[in-house]
């Protein structure tokens, strides 16, 4: 599922290029607003958040996985593929209509989907165990394909293949409504951030200086991206201003070592993530930004 692609991404360490704190402006400022547990769920991931504030993620229970909408203060009721015989929904992102994408277990392979309501839409890609994780405004979404480990996006009923070269494996996780792309990369087991550009080209690597590791998950239309880096002390949520300007932040009270993730940011600069504490167990979260330029 998405979570242990993340897992394992920053399970190496990386060499630090040079990406710095956010400098010459108010220090930047990270707000909790409220923390997701879904009800009876022991692990409830935020995976993306949209400008009215929805988030969308999955929980896990006893039963299987499930994806759920949170606005309002509310959970919506579980959200599950009605094809899914096993219970392994993951929804992996919303946009601004409220339409979702994620992702089933099926027979030997992975099923992608968009849902607006309770209208699912299959997304055939023709590549083996593709996971949609990222949808926009106009319904054109990227992902990955677990098995040929190369990432995609379909833009305008077009789909392009793509990786990053020399990567083990490319996983794109967010899409903005200009159709800029970020994600992460892996090589030799080391784990780095990327953007794609409306015209294919790669910009690379994008790596927090003095960090283990860089994964991105989330772009704004402005360009902001989030995500986590990696270092002796944990993993710790991250906030790119820029390619080359970052903060981080850690949910309060997280165990040595931490662990949190940023995993989507809308135009209010409220940020969607979740934390994951020595138990196993997961929150899911929203966080407003403040303070920088």
């Amino acid at each position: 599922m998405k979570a242990h692609i993340s897992f394992r991404l920053l399970a190496a360490a990386l060499v630090a290029f040079a990406v710095g704190p956010v400098k010459g402006a108010p220090p930047v400022t990270f707000d909790l607003l409220v923390t997701l547990d879904y009800p009876g769920a022991s692990r409830t991931f935020a995976y993306g958040i949209n400008d009215g504030g929805k988030v969308a993620g999955q929980f896990f229970n006893s039963t299987g996985t499930y994806g759920f909408i949170y606005a309002g203060s509310h959970f919506s009721s579980p959200i599950s593929d009605p094809n899914d015989r096993h219970h392994t929904t993951a929804i992996t992102g919303i946009n601004n209509p409220d339409t979702l994408c994620g992702y089933y277990t099926g027979t030997d392979t992975y099923l992608s989907f968009l849902v607006t309501g309770t209208t699912f839409s299959p997304i055939v890609t023709g590549l083996a165990y593709s996971e949609v994780l990222g949808v926009n405004d106009a319904d054109n979404v990227c992902g990955t394909a677990m098995l040929l480990t190369v990432g995609f996006v379909v833009i305008d009923g077009t789909l392009t293949t793509f990786t990053i070269p020399g990567a083990d494996m490319t996983i794109p996780e967010g899409l903005n409504n200009l159709n800029e792309c970020v994600g992460s990369y892996t090589i030799a087991g080391v784990s780095s951030g990327f953007l794609r550009e409306p015209d294919g080209t790669l910009i690379y690597p994008i790596a927090a200086a003095g960090k283990t590791a860089t994964v991105l998950r989330g772009i704004d239309d402005k360009g902001e991206m989030v995500g986590a880096v990696g270092d002796s002390d944990g993993i710790h949520a991250a906030y790119f201003q820029s390619s080359t300007k970052y903060a981080t932040w850690d949910y309060p009270g997280s165990e040595d070592p931490a662990t949190t993730y940023f995993t989507g940011i809308n135009k209010r600069g409220q940020i969607s993530g979740f934390t994951v504490n020595p138990t196993g167990d997961v929150h899911g979260f929203i966080v407003r930004k403040g303070g920088g330029p």
